[in-house]
């Protein structure tokens, strides 16, 4: 189109400022014929009165004018239809939450994969919940170990050595030597509590530093979620979310736990805040961290999962009752603010996962102890045999569990031990009935404590029992029925039938693993939800 333009425009041109007539009788034409025969003949016509060399620059002047013109037009053209186009495509990734890009059309969303990590007093728990952009409501899922486990046991067991390292291990192995290798064994809750027993313990016999052990943890953590559940997604990074016990100016050791874990993670986070980070051999690309409480967590758990329907009150209150391995703490939150205005934590009571697994020992210890008494001051006893103490143990912890759902269990351990004159074996076997447990773990006896533990808290922190929305009990011990009746009565001792009926919340037989991973799986929605 610019070339036939710039034709018609040259003709123009030449017509009118480069051509001039020329009379007929300018010039004469003289043509020859064969026969030698001349005669003349007038030819009217028009020439050229410019030069060829004057008039090149006209027509090259003329043709780069009109391409330049047409030419800006066109890029003006498609700078606003570009812009048009990324003001759509904006507008599509607002509204389907992804992030295609206008120059290659490719998805380039940053799909983040939430871990939560509830490294408890007794066992770590983690979760996972990748950010979905079809799906805003989908559920965060719990994070099997390597041993099949929804939950791993919170030991350490670090064995020294004349090597400049230590050999740590952590999970089921070093519960396996719990009493076995009693003085290898430590407990990194305790160590994130700066606790000064073991703290001194692990740092006489341990050429590795606490953090060093937390951090390790952390890494066979991250990169056993990320092998689960990656798929092979490139734009995809791991937000870690650690979970910490409430703080408040009744529980400075909580405030300790929450700023070493802090530091842990701030540090580790900082040396390995990278595109492709190399953990143990595989690529683990690390975002971010952040904490939340546990009864934060634990209620947008439950209000996720409907345990907690919603409430017409402007600010209401929801007592969180954390039944705990090693203690039980008791937290007072505002719903709709996520505060946490009070909080206190008693392990005398003795309602806890640990007192439950003592009881089931000591039980078997009796039995044993009047099965084959001991022949003289030499034989052996369970109490002075690691070995045999680690074959009770593992032998009362599934035995609690089952004790949750059966009113008897049997526990049989051939070959327990040996007497030490006559050399025969000793076995156990020995039934025990839920009764018989309630009586050991002296119920009556705990609930007038329990009741006065409430009462201490409501008066403390300037509550009325009927100002409490709900009461939300989680845990790994609240599966037992025998917890949860002892519960059950202590509420009602202090505010009645009708506050146990309607405002109490305990799990049934179909939901029971999920009030005891209500804070893990709330660590993986808080992350979510924060993003």
């Amino acid at each position: 189109f610019a070339l036939c333009r710039s034709r018609m425009l040259f003709r123009r041109a030449a017509k009118t400022l480069s051509m001039r007539a020329i009379s007929p009788s300018s010039y004469c034409f003289v043509e020859r014929g064969i026969d030698g025969l001349s005669s003349s003949s007038v030819s009217s016509r028009y020439f050229h009165g410019t030069k060829r060399k004057e008039i090149v620059p006209l027509v090259v002047a003329a043709l780069g004018a009109v391409a330049v013109r047409y030419s800006y037009r066109a890029v003006v053209g498609m700078q606003k239809d570009w812009e048009e186009y990324e003001d759509l495509l904006s507008e599509y990734n607002e509204v389907h939450n992804t992030n295609i890009s206008s120059e290659t059309g490719k998805d380039e969303t940053i799909n983040r994969m939430y871990v939560g990590i509830d490294l408890g007093s007794v066992n770590v728990r983690v979760s996972h919940l990748t950010s979905s952009n079809s799906n805003k409501e989908s559920s965060p899922e719990i994070v099997i170990d390597s041993n099949g486990g929804r939950s791993t046991p919170n030991v350490v067991h670090c064995n020294s050595s004349n090597s400049e390292e230590d050999a740590v291990v952590w999970g089921r192995y070093a519960d396996a030597k719990l009493y076995e290798q009693a003085s290898h064994i430590y407990h990194p809750h305790l160590l994130l509590h700066q606790d000064e027993q073991e703290k001194a313990r692990f740092q006489s016999k341990s050429k590795s530093s606490s953090k060093l052990v937390i951090q390790s943890m952390l890494s066979d953590i991250l990169q056993n979620t990320w092998n689960q559940f990656n798929n092979n997604n490139n734009n995809r990074r791991v937000h870690a979310i650690l979970t910490h016990p409430p703080s408040y100016q009744h529980q400075p050791s909580s405030s300790v736990y929450q700023e070493e874990c802090q530091r842990i993670l701030s540090n580790y986070f900082q040396n390995n805040y990278t595109d492709d980070v190399d953990i143990d051999g595989d690529i683990v690309p690390l975002d971010d961290y952040t904490m939340v409480s546990e009864p934060i967590a634990a209620i947008l758990a439950a209000q996720h999962y409907n345990l907690i329907p919603p409430s017409s009150e402007k600010d209401p209150i929801i007592m969180v009752l954390d039944i705990g391995g090693r203690n039980m703490t008791l937290s007072m939150v505002h719903k709709n603010t996520e505060e946490v205005y009070f909080t206190r934590s008693s392990e005398d009571i003795g309602i806890h996962g640990n007192a439950l697994i003592t009881e089931v020992m000591n039980i078997c210890q009796e039995q044993f102890q009047q099965d084959h008494p001991p022949s003289n001051k030499d034989s052996i006893s369970i109490p002075l045999d690691g070995m045999a103490m680690q074959r009770v143990y593992d032998a009362a912890c599934p035995a609690v569990l089952e004790l949750s759902n059966q009113k008897r269990v049997d526990i049989n351990i051939p070959y327990l031990s040996m007497d030490s004159i006559t050399r025969t074996p000793q076995h156990l076997l020995v039934g025990i009935g839920q009764l018989l447990l309630e009586q050991k773990f002296s119920q009556k006896q705990k609930q007038q404590k329990l009741v006065q533990f409430l009462l201490d808290t409501l008066t403390e922190s300037n509550t009325n029992p009927f100002q409490i929305q709900h009461v939300l009990v989680h845990g790994g011990p609240v599966a037992s029925p025998m917890i949860q009746k002892l519960i059950q009565q202590s509420f009602s001792q202090l505010a009645g039938e009708s506050f146990v009926q309607e405002r109490l919340l305990l799990p049934d037989h179909k939901n029971t693993t999920l009030f005891q991973e209500l804070v893990v799986l709330g660590a993986a929605l808080y992350g979510n939800k924060k993003k």
